[in-house]
């Protein structure tokens, strides 16, 4: 790490005391600050993901997600909750928020009937002006199962010209909303993406036709 200006004291350099945003070790230091207070309330981690943290008794469930620097604490004890949001106070600089969104996806309660809606219409909407698609018509699936795809193009039209267009940034888009809210998406976002290599103008306009279906349900 280069010395501070106006601090210069020869050819030395400077030796961290802790962690800064942006260093390679950033997020492990981050880690494993983090993991020493889950066992304080008895959490475990996930089998399947070890940042979803979890605690379940014979009358509490306590679950914690984690991402990065963002965390969402779901239980049905609120002394319990409150418990545990206190002593992240006292152990982090945290703002306290309703859980209205979360890593870009945006929660509806339905209290009465216990039920949650999962949505990302801020993100679609996002993605739709990126690629120019805001104004585009909408379609009322993500693929036309008439049409044959083949690594030339449409079949029996195949098309030699490969386009110099975003065309995996378009797929690593919508991969984010397929992964997040939309799994109706996956098997056409999985098809198309063999395609990144060498795009061609119906592998084009298929993807185009994904962001149209999105924008009809947006």
């Amino acid at each position: 790490m280069k010395q501070p200006e106006g601090y210069e004291e020869g050819d030395q350099v400077c030796r961290l005391k802790k962690s800064l945003y942006g260093l390679k070790q950033a997020s492990r230091v981050w880690n494993t600050c983090f993991t020493s207070f889950p066992k304080e309330f008895k959490l475990q981690p996930s089998v399947k993901d070890g940042c979803l943290l979890f605690r379940e008794t014979e009358n509490d469930i306590l679950i914690i997600l984690i991402y990065v620097d963002d965390g969402l604490v779901c239980c049905n004890n609120k002394q319990l909750m409150n418990d545990v949001i206190d002593h992240l106070r006292k152990k982090f600089e945290i703002t306290v928020m309703d859980p209205n969104c979360f890593v870009g996806l945006q929660i509806t309660r339905d209290r009465p009937n216990k039920i949650i809606h999962i949505s990302q219409g801020h993100y679609v909407k996002k993605i739709l002006e990126r690629f120019e698609l805001q104004d585009a018509k909408t379609e009322s699936s993500p693929m036309d199962a008439t049409q044959k795809l083949t690594s030339d193009g449409l079949k029996g039209q195949e098309d030699p010209i490969t386009l110099d267009v975003p065309y995996r940034e378009a797929i690593g888009s919508l991969m984010y909303a397929s992964v997040g809210s939309r799994p109706d998406i996956a098997f056409a976002l999985g098809f198309l993406s063999r395609f990144s290599a060498n795009p061609k103008e119906a592998h084009w306009q298929a993807v185009k036709r994904i962001f149209k279906y999105l924008k009809g349900g947006e």
